[in-house]
C-alpha cells in the first residue's frame, strides 16, 4: 500500500488473515493513532481520519479507505485494513535519504 511511495516508506512486515490474527502480529510498542494526527515523512504527509488514512505526495494523493487504523512507534508506523473478513497489517520504516 504504502510502499507504492518509495522515496517515503518502506515495508519491512506483512501479516494477512483474520482481524485478531493480524492484531497479535502487531509488535509491541506500537500506539494507536487518534484521528487528526499528521505526520511527515520525506515529503509524504499522512493524515489520521476517524477510520480511514490519507497519503498525500505533492500532486499525488492514496487513500485507504474504512476500516483502517495507523499504529506508530518511535520512526516506524504500522498500517492495519481490513476488507470484508481479511484483515492486512504492514510495516513501514521511513526510506534512507536519496543521494
Amino acid at each position: 500500500m504504502l510502499s507504492a511511495l518509495p522515496e517515503c516508506l518502506r515495508q519491512t512486515f506483512e501479516a494477512t488473515g483474520t482481524r485478531a490474527y493480524v492484531t497479535s502480529r502487531l509488535p509491541k510498542g506500537y500506539a494507536a493513532q487518534p484521528a487528526g494526527t499528521q505526520l511527515q515523512f520525506s515529503d509524504c504527509s499522512i493524515a489520521v481520519g476517524a477510520n480511514d488514512v490519507t497519503v498525500r505526495r505533492g500532486p499525488d494523493k492514496y487513500y485507504v479507505p474504512p476500516p483502517a487504523q495507523l499504529f506508530k512507534r518511535a520512526s516506524s508506523i504500522a498500517l492495519m485494513h481490513e476488507a470484508g473478513a481479511r484483515a492486512i497489517l504492514r510495516i513501514y520504516e521511513p526510506a534512507p535519504p536519496s543521494l
